[in-house]
């Protein structure tokens, strides 16, 4: 019995692939810099125009945009979006990106379709007693 025990973890550890490290190392600066600032929150994902356009949005502490700019006394960073929007949700394809820079504490209200393939992005952001609210309009592909 421990012999068919032995056998049958000796075939398992054996059968199995090792892991295998993918260095994906990029001399992209700007790239870097984004995906090293992104914040732990869930990126929102939603299709539209009943899944013609996929959009992916992704939000990230900019520093960069920030410098030279005295918020408050809380030395907070502005912050950006990266928007992705790939037609058809196709991953082999191209997609279009878009970026949101500069907004303070932003909140994104709604994400609306507008004539295809025009979309906006309402954003309300500012300080806590001086909030706004903006709205943005992308072309989806």
């Amino acid at each position: 019995m421990k012999k068919l025990f032995l056998i049958a973890v000796l075939g398992t550890v054996l059968g199995c692939n090792a892991q295998q490290k993918l260095d994906l190392s990029s001399s992209d600066i700007k790239m870097n810099y984004i995906f090293s600032r992104m914040y732990n929150e869930k990126p929102i994902h939603q299709n539209l125009f009943n899944q013609s356009l996929y959009l992916s949005i992704y939000k990230f502490s900019d520093s960069k945009i920030s410098k030279g700019i005295n918020i408050s006394e809380s030395e907070e960073f502005l912050s950006s979006y990266m928007i992705s929007v790939t037609p058809d949700g196709d991953s082999y394809s191209t997609s279009k990106l878009y970026k949101i820079e500069g907004v303070l504490n932003p909140e994104i209200i709604k994400i609306k379709e507008e004539n295809y393939p025009f979309f906006t992005i309402k954003i309300e952001h500012g300080l806590k007693n001086s909030r706004k609210i903006e709205t943005f309009h992308f072309k989806g592909n």
